[in-house]
């Protein structure tokens, strides 16, 4: 049917380019390539059907009108090939830029074509076997696009490790049925299929490469996902281009999720992403949960957004302002982080860095990136810690009023940098060690240390009746905790009655279902729990009486305020209440961090049961501990 293949391909390609252009469009060189590519491919098809309606009325119409119709036709499609070849080019080459060599090296076969297109001969073929035109141009067409082809696939094979699977299979299918109608073309002359074969390439490199929903965000609308983020980043360190990363993150995520939900935070991010969107002029990204990114590439961008006070507020029904908790970090990059993953590092390190309260712009600078390197240093000593099992266990002597004597220990767990030969604090390696997931594995490898102490040493004989263990967050839910603790014990032939485990205060007040089972079917084996940090979170006293735990240790940061000159007496009531109430309710209570002898009288006349702190003993390490048992025991 006459016109039928190129009312089938402008179809095609008209439907690419609505869907193409009513969604947003990533910055890249790639990007750019392909809008160029498909402006040609389109002007093509309109050529063509102009070139087949003067052809089939090659005796009503001028004949230098029939030229030009052919050569903008003929131009039109070499360039087009040529933009397809650049695309791909610029995908396996990782988005760089080209030199000045290069650029020319692409550009002559299709300039030596345009050439022979404006100044070589072209006749034209019309019998009642059909029409079409034949020359110098017509053939410098067939060799461009043959040679560009070929260059295609041989770019292909060379980069094939920068294409997925089935991206190399996709360019590689749009090439081979190129050439099939290359071919069709050459021994069919009547015959006009190459916008079928423009049409064909664009809808496959469409749905492999530039489809919106491999990049596009649909949590947050009107932003670009992960993908789409590190595809441009990687595109702006191949070209060594100097550039900006902001980066917004929500901070009061718990209170928020609580209040508003998730919808509701989805909506506080889609109004930052707006505001940075249309105030920096950027696009936008949402590359994880709670956060939102944006690249500025030029100073200008950096002076608006370090000159604009930003204030994002979340309405509830009935007039109720929410206003949440964000951080704001501003990473100068190449000069800071020259990798993707460098990049995503040092931001996710930043929010650690930020104060809470902090909402105005924090700038990552030398410092922080020192303190990443040692952060990095000190992940790197966790995992070889691990890895050989090397963590050191100190032992921190209790000390009970009513016996007069140390009847317990907490097992405190120590890291030492083999480089340095310094202990990392644990305030430090500990969260690391929680933000990495590698805490549960450092919780087993120090009870499995305590269990080998206990059975080497066998404190019991010097007055010692449990240890006290903390266990994580992490392994207090953990559904094969049980299993885990007893096989322990199990190897070490221990009674589980020789341990108590220490449970946060948070973990206590916040408890979930499992942690409540896990604690059930380990008292059911003989295990005893303490609330360890009492005091630090606000407890909820009917929650602390329902899960029964047998101590209560009570923070330092309780005790010292009402021994301080300048206490105004509100600190020791608050102390005193507590000690009532958890007496009242039938616990036991340790005291933590007790330093003086006016300290450790005071709340053994309280009624407290126990002692923890540096004025009876700082933690020691094993062989300290037994010294310190021995001489203890010796002295009755």
């Amino acid at each position: 049917m006459l016109f039928g293949v190129q009312i089938v391909s402008c179809i095609i390609i008209a439907t690419i380019l609505l869907h193409y252009f009513l969604n947003k469009k990533m910055d890249t060189f790639s990007n750019k390539i392909f809008s160029i590519y498909l402006a040609f491919s389109f002007s093509n098809l309109l050529f063509e059907f102009m070139t087949l309606w003067d052809l089939y009325h090659i005796d009503t119409i001028v004949k230098p009108a029939i030229d030009v119709t052919h050569l903008f036709f003929l131009a039109t499609l070499v360039v087009a090939i040529f933009f397809f070849f650049l695309y791909l080019d610029a995908k396996a080459r990782g988005q760089r830029r080209y030199s000045a060599m290069q650029y020319a090296l692409r550009f002559i076969p299709m300039i030596v074509a345009l050439c022979f297109v404006l100044f070589g001969d072209i006749a034209y073929y019309t019998e009642s076997d059909g029409v079409y035109s034949y020359g110098p141009k017509t053939y410098s067409i067939y060799i461009a696009v043959v040679g560009y082809l070929t260059f295609s696939a041989i770019q292909i094979i060379r980069y094939r490790k920068s294409f997925r699977r089935q991206e190399i299979l996709a360019f590689m299918l749009g090439i081979g049925v190129w050439g099939i109608i290359a071919v069709l073309q050459i021994t069919h002359r009547v015959w006009l299929l190459s916008s079928l074969g423009l049409s064909f390439m664009t809808l496959l490199v469409y749905l492999s490469f530039e489809n919106p929903r491999e990049y596009n965000d649909y949590e947050i609308e009107g932003t670009f996902n992960q993908y789409a983020l590190d595809t441009f980043l990687n595109e702006l360190l191949q070209r060594k281009k100097c550039f900006y990363v902001v980066d917004i993150t929500l901070r009061n995520t718990v209170f928020l999720k609580s209040t508003i939900g998730t919808s509701g935070i989805n909506e506080i991010l889609k109004d930052m992403a707006d505001t940075l969107e249309r105030e920096l002029e950027v696009s936008v990204y949402h590359p994880k949960r709670y956060c939102i990114t944006a690249i500025l590439q030029t100073e200008k961008q950096k002076t608006k957004l370090m000159n604009t006070r930003f204030d994002f507020m979340h309405e509830e029904e009935g007039g109720i302002r929410l206003s949440p908790q964000y951080s704001i970090a501003l990473l100068s990059c190449p000069e800071f982080a020259d990798s993707k993953e460098d990049i995503h590092a040092m931001l996710e390190f930043a929010v650690t860095q930020i104060p809470e309260e902090q909402k105005s712009l924090y700038i990552l600078g030398d410092e922080d990136i020192e303190k990443k390197k040692q952060s990095s240093v000190i992940e790197k000593v966790i995992q070889q810690a691990i890895d050989d099992r090397s963590f050191q266990v100190y032992y921190q002597p209790i000390y009970s009023g009513k016996d007069k004597q140390f009847v317990s220990a907490e097992a405190l767990v120590r890291l030492k940098d083999p480089e340095t030969d310094k202990f990392i604090p644990p305030d430090i390696f500990i969260p690391m060690a929680e933000k990495n997931g590698q805490i549960s594995e450092v919780g087993n490898i120090v009870f499995e240390n305590v269990c080998r102490f206990i059975r080497d040493n066998k404190p019991e004989q010097y007055g010692v009746k449990y240890i006290e263990v903390n266990l994580s967050g992490i392994q207090c839910v953990d559904q094969n905790l049980k299993n885990i603790l007893m096989e322990y014990v199990e190897k070490y032939k221990l009674s589980p009655e020789v341990f108590n485990l220490e449970i946060t205060e948070t973990a206590a007040v916040n408890m979930e279902e499992r942690l409540r089972y896990n604690m059930r079917v380990l008292r059911e084996c003989g295990f005893k729990f303490a609330m360890d940090d009492f005091g630090t979170g606000y407890s909820n006293l009917a929650k602390m009486a329902k899960s029964d735990f047998e101590l209560i240790k009570l923070d330092r940061s309780l005790i010292v305020p009402c021994f301080e000159k300048d206490k105004d007496g509100e600190a020791e009531v608050v102390l005193n209440s507590c000690i009532d109430m958890v007496l009242r309710l039938g616990g036991e209570i340790v005291a933590e961090g007790v330093e003086t002898e006016e300290q450790n009288e005071y709340l053994l006349q309280r009624g407290v049961n126990y002692i923890q702190g540096y004025y009876h003993s700082r933690p020691l390490p094993e062989d300290q501990y037994l010294a310190f048992l021995k001489e203890r025991s010796a002295r009755g």
